[in-house]
């Protein structure tokens, strides 16, 4: 089912379908050898037996990535998609057929309700009406609205405003009586420190008064209060247990990838791997580098699934920010948001988080905004307590760190020397005389 060239293929979020011919249903995504999201949908039509693929509705631009599917009256398939092109309106397209499933085709796509890129709930309720929900501004996360369609789609009703707070992912279902259930992230200061369930009747998101029964159930970073030193011991107490492997995640951009600036030589990534599975003689640990070149943090979120959290890591390294910088000091909201978003996502796959702030690099007129994204990292590993591995201010204080790089961005092999010597501080594994801290500038 996945093209050989495709970088990844997968289902979700969000739930799947059973069509009224018996035919399963699930959104999903893939990713082409060039890295671009296209949203598409799979389908089975002998009870999951063998299961076939869509082709993309959007081909070509804008990319698209997390989407979801709901069978409309007229039997077609109506397709959302989170719209990575930051235009603040969301994706729509229509799979028709005449005889199979397999036989149908893509409309024209089309572009509405507000949406700040992010994932939504699309689902067909009996009494035949489509039903939408999304935090519905077009830049920030926030204001949770449903909607509802009562011809397939083409046109919504204003809503109901659910949420007025900060709200991201939502789900919705149909329950046994008839009403509506949505489950949601929200939280006062973060959209995804909560999540809440409310249950509605149809006749409320179209306009008739009527209750909300929200019921909020907090998640371990709305109740729990993490710190640095406390993070350290756990790592500390992790690292002593020879007896249980660990798997370290180290994920980012091109900065973390490493790839075409050390001339053969050792990334930061590889440093660590050495220091922990050889000269620590963590022989079983898994160290895993899944950066990607030329990443953003919505890249990682977006991926987040395949790239983290399949790993099931104990410790997650985050090295981002050099290309959200490029797209200038508008975007820093947006990136705050993302970065605290990894950080909560990681913590709720049990694992420990790294956040890591760039190199300092040569201004080229692109980057001009880093050292602004950079103190956006330095402040969420305050406010969250999280390690910070902090490449920027070790950089500033090095005479000689201009030749640290192979360019006017990325580190050499001198540089990722000194990345990982920085790294090795950060969680406690520095030792002057192994050979690993030894390596980088003299």
């Amino acid at each position: 089912m996945k093209d050989p060239v495709w970088r990844i293929c997968f289902n979700g979020p969000g739930n799947g379908i059973q069509l009224r011919d018996g035919t399963l249903v699930f959104p999903a995504q893939f990713r082409h050898g060039g890295g671009t999201p296209h949203s598409c949908f799979v389908y089975s039509t002998d009870a999951g037996d063998h299961w076939r693929i869509s082709s993309a509705p959007l081909p070509e631009q804008p990319p698209t990535s997390e989407a979801s599917i709901a069978q409309c009256a007229d039997g077609s398939l109506l397709m959302s998609m989170r719209n990575e092109s930051k235009s603040g309106l969301r994706a729509w397209a229509r799979w028709e057929w005449k005889k199979t499933i397999a036989d149908g085709a893509w409309s024209r796509p089309w572009f509405d309700l507000p949406d700040p890129t992010c994932m939504a709930s699309l689902i067909s309720h009996p009494k035949g009406a489509l039903l939408f929900s999304n935090p519905a501004d077009t830049k920030e996360r926030t204001a949770m609205t449903v909607r509802s369609s009562k011809d397939n789609g083409l046109t919504w009703n204003a809503g109901r405003l659910l949420d007025p707070g900060p709200s991201a992912y939502s789900s919705m279902t149909v329950l046994k009586d008839g009403s509506i259930g949505v489950l949601y992230e929200c939280g006062e200061e973060s959209s995804i420190s909560t999540l809440t369930f409310a249950r509605f009747s149809l006749d409320w998101v179209n306009g008739a008064t009527g209750k909300v029964t929200p019921v909020v159930a907090p998640v371990a970073v709305k109740t729990t209060k993490f710190t640095p030193e406390a993070d350290l011991i756990i790592i500390k107490e992790q690292l002593a247990n020879t007896a249980k492997p660990m798997t370290w995640v180290l994920t980012g951009g091109s900065i973390a990838s490493g790839s075409r600036t050390t001339n053969g030589v050792r990334s930061y990534a590889e440093h660590f791997s050495e220091r922990i599975r050889s000269e620590l003689a963590r022989k079983r640990d898994i160290v895993i580098n899944s950066a990607v070149n030329g990443d953003t943090s919505n890249d990682i979120l977006s991926d987040f699934e395949w790239r983290v959290a399949r790993h099931k890591p104990d410790v997650v390294s985050i090295n981002i920010g050099v290309y959200d910088s490029a797209r200038g000091a508008e975007e820093l909201e947006v990136f705050a948001t993302h970065i605290r978003e990894l950080v909560h996502r990681t913590r709720a796959l049990g694992a420990v988080p790294l956040l890591h702030t760039s190199n300092t690099i040569i201004p080229d007129g692109r980057h001009n905004d880093l050292p602004a994204f950079v103190a956006v990292i330095q402040r969420i590993a305050k406010e969250e307590g999280v390690i910070l591995v902090d490449n920027w201010s070790h950089w500033q204080k090095q005479p000689s760190a201009k030749e640290w790089l192979a360019d006017s961005i990325h580190p050499n092999a001198i540089g990722h020397a000194e990345m990982a010597k920085v790294l090795f501080r950060a969680i406690g594994i520095f030792d002057p005389k192994s050979p690993t801290c030894q390596l980088g500038a003299k």
